[in-house]
């Protein structure tokens, strides 16, 4: 069992490394985790009545998965919505990895309701709603408490992909700014030149860009959403991203995956490419870079940033090795128009996504269901 626990969770803190650029930030808690006092353990999210029956040993080249979540955070509008979601779908027994990338629209049933009713909200707001212990009082045991946003949100993605997450790793805009300057900056290769010119300033959101308030009233009354905001130039910075390898620091790699306004890589399967772009990145920086004598430093800076269901009374004898990784392949999943998704309103008007129909199957997730297994079987 114990060669098990050191294989299985060998795996996972490699994966996590690479994951999202912030997954640094997984690998060095997993050695120092007794100095992080915001994670959430296995064992507080546990029933208080276990089922005392043994279970058998598992297999140490089983699938498994993890959820990694990445949110804005103290200071940012809606700061607890996901606004990267990415299923890492982990297979030893093939050496291989399949991040599955998951738009953050896509329109979710979630159990909120007394008697399993549910009601329907994007996918981005499962972690943000099961955080929030205001709403829902009356939620399954299960969607509250420390864990409850990352609970709610493994529910949503097992809805949407067919694969019950193993696990959860969240963090926030801050930590993944942090984790890759502590790497000194990524090289991402950028497939295609782009420029964003609406990318939010957080400090200029209220700003009235010398605007009075009788202005301010008659754009009010005559236009909203995007185009009311393009009327005030000064909240937003003009991003360029030239093609080609381009050297980032965390700030600029942020931008480059939170961008959402262009009009050559706007939509979310440009932001989706762009993502995984900086992932390879940062495989390739942390698989090349001694970053074991930052860890101490990280941890205590970045504790108050992440939180997961990962159990760290296991990691502590984890050995910060990543070589292994070399022997795995990456592949991308990424859930689309262009596949198994179709676009819609949602009933108070909100632009949703929805899954195609399926001719086999009445079940509406089933012919997404069935692309996700197709992708992770054929490699």
């Amino acid at each position: 069992m114990k060669k098990f626990l050191q294989n299985k969770w060998f795996l996972i803190g490699s994966v996590m490394v690479l994951l999202i650029g912030l997954t640094i930030v997984a690998a060095v808690w997993v050695l120092y985790a007794s100095y992080s006092k915001s994670v959430v353990t296995t064992a507080e999210l546990t029933s208080p009545h276990p089922n005392p029956t043994p279970t058998p040993t598992p297999d140490p080249l089983d699938p498994y998965s993890i959820a990694l979540l990445g949110y804005g955070g103290p200071g940012h509008d809606g700061g607890a919505l996901t606004d990267t979601i990415i299923l890492a779908y982990i297979q030893p027994r093939k050496k291989s990895i399949h991040l599955i990338t998951i738009p953050r629209d896509i329109w979710v049933e979630l159990p909120l309701l007394p008697d399993g009713q549910t009601k329907g909200y994007k996918l981005n707001a499962a972690y943000a709603v099961g955080t929030d212990e205001t709403q829902f009082k009356d939620r399954p045991v299960e969607f509250t408490g420390k864990g409850g946003g990352g609970s709610l949100a493994k529910y949503a993605l097992a809805q949407v992909t067919g694969i019950n997450p193993t696990y959860f790793f969240a963090l926030n805009f801050y930590a993944f700014e942090h984790a890759l300057d502590q790497l000194g900056g990524i090289e991402v290769r950028v497939p295609q030149g782009f420029d964003d010119p609406f990318y939010p300033i957080e400090t200029e959101k209220n700003n009235t860009c010398t605007k009075s308030e009788e202005e301010i009233a008659a754009l009010s009354a005559t236009l909203s959403g995007d185009l009311l905001a393009e009327q005030f130039l000064c909240r937003y910075e003009h991003l360029y991203f030239e093609a080609g390898s381009q050297l980032m620091d965390g700030a600029t790699a942020l931008k480059y995956v939170r961008s959402r306004h262009s009009s050559q890589s706007g939509n979310d399967f440009s932001r989706s490419q762009r993502q995984l772009a900086v992932i390879e990145a940062v495989k390739k920086r942390v698989l090349n870079l001694n970053f074991v004598p930052k860890i101490l430093p990280l941890i205590q800076s970045l504790s108050a940033n992440i939180q997961t269901d990962i159990d760290a009374t296991t990691l502590t004898e984890l050995i910060a090795a990543s070589k292994e990784l070399e022997d795995y392949s990456i592949d991308r999943v990424i859930l689309s128009e262009k596949n198994v998704l179709q676009s819609s309103r949602s009933a108070d008007r909100q632009y949703i996504l929805t899954a195609q129909p399926s001719t086999q199957s009445a079940q509406p997730w089933s012919s997404v269901h069935q692309y996700v297994l197709d992708q992770v079987d054929q490699n």
